[in-house]
C-alpha cells in the first residue's frame, strides 16, 4: 500500500464509524418513541390504568385528554391526545333515538 492509500483508508473507517455510531443513537430515539405512542394507545383503549411508566418519560390520562412524554438529553417528544369513547356515542346516540329525536 502507498502512504496515500493508507490516508484513504483511515478516513474511510473513520466515516463507517461514525455513521454506525449516528444509526445506533437514531435506532434507540426510535425505538423510545415507539414506546411513547405504544403506551399512549394502551391508555386509550385500557380504562383500568392510569399512567405508564417509560424508561425516559411517562404517560397519564388527565380527564379527556392522555398526554406523554420522552425525554433524553439531547431531544425531547411529547404527545398530547384527545380520546374518544365510542361506547359512551353510541349510548347518547341510541337514548337520543329512543326519545324520538330526529337529526336535522
Amino acid at each position: 500500500m502507498t502512504v496515500e492509500a493508507s490516508y484513504v483508508m483511515a478516513l474511510t473507517i473513520l466515516a463507517l464509524a461514525v455513521m454506525i455510531r449516528a444509526s445506533g443513537f437514531q435506532r434507540q430515539k426510535t425505538v423510545d418513541v415507539m414506546n411513547l405512542h405504544c403506551a399512549v394507545e394502551r391508555l386509550q383503549y385500557r380504562e383500568d390504568e392510569r399512567q405508564a411508566e417509560l424508561p425516559f418519560g411517562r404517560v397519564e390520562r388527565e380527564g379527556g385528554r392522555i398526554k406523554g412524554y420522552t425525554n433524553t438529553d439531547k431531544w425531547k417528544k411529547e404527545i398530547d391526545v384527545k380520546f374518544s369513547e365510542p361506547e359512551e356515542i353510541l349510548r347518547k346516540l341510541a337514548a337520543f333515538q329512543k326519545r324520538g329525536g330526529t337529526q336535522e
